[in-house]
């Protein structure tokens, strides 16, 4: 074996180390990047996917909407004369349900573009309310009662059939409702009923379907959502209240809501969270590249303080490129693999790519070994910090302390003066 050319002092080494690892960073950089590119073309085939079920499902409501005729008198003189005009003006009032249940039982499937995949559901919604309208026809209001509009502000395409609107034990098919300009509105449905003053009840039955969330509008005076998924990992957190109850299990959840008061402005509900989220995982993994890189070059470095080797800058580039490569194999492999098995390819690739070559570049098994042992401790760290997100800065802060003590221990007797006349 052709003996590599001796570097005459260990300050010119270091530079060069130094020079080497800069580059690296570059190069994790730039994979990085990719990294970014590959989570935007998944974020935007997940966006194509909940597009396509309609999004979110959201629900405000229900509500009447009653006309009323509005009659008043004014007078004034006419040559003279008081004379007495009517007034007439159509007017609108609104009444929120005193009391609501919603009951929803909702349904998951993952659908899939290109590579990527993402859940999509469908369910029931049955709405019963109670409203109590206080309004009776005097000389002054005329309340057109048979007139009533009941309305849910929900998106239409959202929904998987007309629901039928029983109001009273009478049977109305709902449909776009229409605004003052004789337009229909896209965003809300509802249908023309008789109401009566006093106590109402309300029914109805909706089939939707949806993607991403599910949240429903408190604006009854009292609010009852009940809801039943088989969406084993719901996130109930970025709502503006917690369900008072929730049962999580593998095969879904349960979970019940009780708002004793109307906040219009309020939403409760849930989200389908990924169980694993690929990108995030990974965009975590690369934050610790910078390790995968300047551990091992520490330790190829106190092998030729100790093992009586010399290694040049070249060995370090290309040992340094292989644990680069180690996360683009990562991104490249998850996206078609689970990730636990992805990240076993790849740590497994990396590290006899890494320890053949040193072993071979030396001639010393002993050193190939013992860089497949250090692979071996790091990959393990980073899995570890990967699946313990809460306590990952703890775990990456004792790891670079343990590997500083373990350095500064081993290189206390050592003369860093003469050591080039060791030929390092």
């Amino acid at each position: 074996m052709v003996e590599p050319k001796k570097f005459s002092g260990i300050g010119l080494k270091l530079i060069f180390i130094a020079i080497v690892f800069v580059v690296l960073l570059i190069g994790l950089f730039c994979m990085n990047s990719k990294l970014s590119d590959r989570k935007y073309t998944y974020n935007d085939a997940v966006d194509e996917i909940s597009e396509s079920a309609g999004n979110s499902f959201s629900l405000e409501g229900p509500y009447i909407v009653i006309p009323v005729i509005h009659t008043w008198y004014t007078e004034h003189l006419v040559q003279e004369k008081t004379v007495r005009e009517k007034n007439q003006q159509k007017e609108y009032v609104t009444v929120y349900a005193e009391k609501t249940d919603f009951t929803a039982d909702i349904k998951t499937q993952m659908r899939t573009l290109g590579i990527y995949s993402s859940p999509v559901y469908t369910g029931t919604l049955d709405v019963c309310a109670t409203f109590v309208i206080p309004y009776e026809t005097d000389d002054e209001y005329e309340y057109l009662f048979d007139q009533a509009q009941l309305i849910l502000d929900t998106r239409q395409r959202n929904l998987c059939s007309h629901p039928v609107f029983n109001i009273n034990g009478t049977e109305t098919v709902s449909d776009a409702t229409y605004n003052c300009s004789g337009t229909p509105s896209y965003s809300v449905i509802g249908s023309t009923c008789a109401v009566t003053s006093g106590k109402n009840i309300f029914t109805t039955h909706i089939d939707f379907k949806g993607a991403r969330s599910f949240w429903i509008h408190p604006v009854s005076k009292d609010t009852k959502l009940t809801v039943t998924s088989d969406w084993a990992s719901p996130g109930f957190t970025g709502y503006d209240y917690l369900p008072d109850t929730r049962e999580i299990s593998g095969d879904g959840f349960t979970a019940q809501w009780n708002i004793p008061f109307a906040d219009k402005s309020a939403q409760i509900g849930f989200r389908l969270v990924q169980p694993v989220d690929l990108y995030k995982q990974l965009d975590r993994a690369f934050n610790y590249g910078f390790l995968f890189i300047i551990v091992p070059f520490i330790v190829m470095f106190l092998f030729e303080i100790f093992a009586d080797i010399v290694l040049h800058p070249v060995h370090y580039l290309l040992c340094g490129a292989s644990s680069v490569i180690f996360f683009l194999l990562l991104l490249a492999l998850s996206e078609h693999l689970p990730f636990a098995s992805s990240y076993l390819l790849a740590c497994s690739a990396s590290a006899i790519l890494t320890s053949t070559y040193l072993a071979s570049v030396t001639g010393k098994i002993k050193i190939g070994a013992s860089m497949a042992i250090l692979f071996s401790v790091l990959y393990a760290y980073l899995y570890l910090s990967l699946k313990s997100e809460d306590y990952a800065f703890l775990i990456g802060t004792l790891f670079a302390f343990c590997v500083l003590a373990t350095v500064m221990f081993l290189t206390r007797k050592v003369d860093w003066s003469s050591l080039h006349k060791r030929n390092v």
